[in-house]
């Protein structure tokens, strides 16, 4: 598969009450079509912090991969409407129905 590969390494520091966590971490590699450090940049407008950013980019990236490379898969099927209704949001594009909702206020 073509593409660029990104390796990550992902570390359970403490749990939701702040108690530390030893020893937990997965690594894994991943093939992406795009460059996901310009994704992070092109994102900054939306203003989020700069982890805030870095997550939503590449979690939304990471699940755009997945859903292309399993497209038959029942799942992927199924959510791929609203995945893309969410990559025309974060596009600039208007939602679906977003004229008529506009028309009726």
């Amino acid at each position: 598969m073509k593409g660029h590969l990104y390796q990550f390494h992902v570390e359970y520091k403490e749990d939701k009450k702040g108690n530390p966590i030893a020893d937990q971490s997965l690594d894994f590699a991943v093939r992406n079509h795009d460059e996901l450090f310009t994704i992070v940049e092109k994102l900054k407008r939306l203003e989020l912090d700069k982890n805030d950013t870095a997550a939503f980019a590449f979690g939304l990236k990471l699940l755009g991969e997945v859903m292309m490379k399993n497209s038959k898969h029942e799942l992927m099927r199924e959510i791929r409407p609203h995945f893309r209704e969410i990559m025309g949001c974060v596009k600039g594009r208007k939602p679906r129905g977003a004229d008529e909702a506009e028309a009726e206020a």
